[in-house]
């Protein structure tokens, strides 16, 4: 995973210390616990943007929370992203006030700020209008014809954006079922699977996280060599 914004100095600057502090603070514990240190309040700006592009610079070793939330941020760091937005604050009726003269960078980490799970959602969203292709499916516990019926319903799921769709828990629970017995027949873990659930042009789009095939690694640390494992 790399970067763009976040690596460039002159656009950190477009964001500003107070909101990038902010930021990067939410994430003070999982840095210290991995000795990254954020530059010091008492730097120049070119020394602090310049300092803190080059934590942006080095991925691996960052949080993997903090790694998503940058990407997410630069994901809706642009015109797209900002009417999408500014959109779901009005539909949801929040109270935020972008200032004038406000980057994408600024509107985007704003939002992340203040409401982080809708951010995710509508990051989550623009991520699935960027998909090329899709692939449909049908869960194979009960009845599939019911079933159908029940998720067509008017109001059946919340249309609101950025809402957790909660009403069709047993649906979703089956169709995970299906799936987590899928990657565990073909080594790719157990009970791994997470299902999102997002409406999107009058259709409802499923976001489907799991585990892989098991991996082993290198790593060194204090000229100590382990292996790491993970899906």
């Amino acid at each position: 995973m790399r970067f763009n914004r976040f690596t460039r100095p002159q656009l950190l600057k477009g964001i500003g210390r107070e909101m990038l502090g902010k930021f990067f603070g939410r994430f003070n514990t999982e840095l210290t616990a991995r000795k990254i240190v954020l530059p010091a309040s008492a730097l120049d700006d070119d020394a602090y943007y310049t300092a803190l592009a080059a934590v942006a610079l080095a991925p691996d070793g960052l949080p993997d929370e903090l790694c998503e939330a940058l990407f997410a941020i630069e994901g809706l760091a642009n015109a797209a992203g900002q009417e999408q937005l500014e959109l779901a604050v009005m539909q949801a009726r929040l109270a935020m006030e972008f200032p004038q003269g406000a980057t994408h960078g600024d509107i985007a980490v704003q939002v992340y700020l203040a409401h982080p799970a809708l951010f995710t959602a509508m990051h989550n969203q623009a991520r699935l209008a960027r998909l090329v292709s899709f692939e449909y499916f049908s869960c194979k516990s009960g009845n599939t014809e019911k079933q159908k019926a029940e998720i067509e319903k008017p109001g059946a799921l919340s249309r609101k954006q950025g809402a957790d769709v909660k009403d069709h828990g047993e649906l979703l629970a089956a169709l995970t079922a299906d799936m987590d017995a899928w990657f565990k027949e073909h080594q790719r873990g157990h009970e791994t699977t997470r299902i999102e659930v997002h409406p999107l042009d009058g259709e409802w789009m499923f976001i489907v996280r799991h585990g892989d095939t098991f991996a082993r690694t290198a790593k060194v640390e204090a000229r100590r060599l382990e292996i790491m494992h993970f899906r």
